[in-house]
């Protein structure tokens, strides 16, 4: 289970309790079957208003990365290509482009 900040970046445990709630939904077979959690109800669990996005993905180019950093540095201009808000990845790791924060020919915020 990954927690995210409000820009949909992950968060990550600094050993201090994240006071979570979580339930878990079956959505096939004995699971779909009315059960959340360890609760049956003998009723089929609806799910509804979700969404599936793409991982469709454009090369633009490469950043620079610092150690618990909220900013990419660029090794290029990609003024045009990105807007707050953009879903990028790093690593294989998904991020979004902070609302706040310089975001200009050399620097993202994320």
């Amino acid at each position: 289970i990954q927690t995210k900040d409000s820009n949909r970046n992950n968060r990550y445990n600094d050993g201090s309790n994240p006071n979570l709630e979580i339930s878990i939904i079956g959505t096939g077979g004995w699971a779909a079957e009315g059960r959340v959690n360890s609760i049956a109800s003998f009723f089929p669990i609806t799910i509804s208003d979700w969404t599936m996005t793409s991982n469709e993905w454009d090369y633009i180019g490469t950043v620079n990365a610092e150690h618990l950093s909220y900013n990419l540095s660029t090794n290029g201009n990609f003024v045009g290509l990105l807007s707050r808000g953009d879903k990028i990845v790093v690593l294989k790791m998904e991020y979004t482009i902070s609302s706040t924060g310089v975001l200009d020919a050399s620097n993202i915020p994320i």
